[in-house]
C-alpha cells in the first residue's frame, strides 16, 4: 500500500494507465502523469468525464467552446505557488 493515500502502488499505475488512455496516450503527458499522486489522477478523471458528459447531452455547437470556461473564472483558480 502506498503509505500516504491508503492505495496499492499497482492500482495507482492502472488508475495513471486509464487517465493516459482517456486522453489517447499524449506523450507530452505521460511523463507528467507519471509524477501525479492519488488524489490528483482521480481529480482529473473525474472532470473530465463529466465534461465528457456534459458535452455529450448538449447539442449545442457552443458548448465545446465553453468546456473550460470554468477554469477562467477567478473564483475556482488557486495559486500553486
Amino acid at each position: 500500500m502506498h503509505h500516504q493515500e491508503g492505495i496499492k502502488a499497482s492500482d495507482l499505475q492502472e488508475l495513471k494507465g486509464q487517465l493516459l488512455a482517456m486522453l489517447d496516450h499524449p506523450q507530452s503527458m505521460t511523463r507528467l502523469v507519471a509524477t501525479y499522486n492519488f488524489p490528483i489522477v482521480m481529480y482529473l478523471m473525474s472532470v473530465y468525464s463529466l465534461e465528457l458528459l456534459r458535452l455529450q447531452q448538449c447539442p449545442n455547437v457552443e458548448t465545446f467552446n465553453k468546456f473550460f470556461d470554468y477554469m477562467e473564472d477567478r473564483a475556482m483558480q488557486v495559486s500553486w505557488t
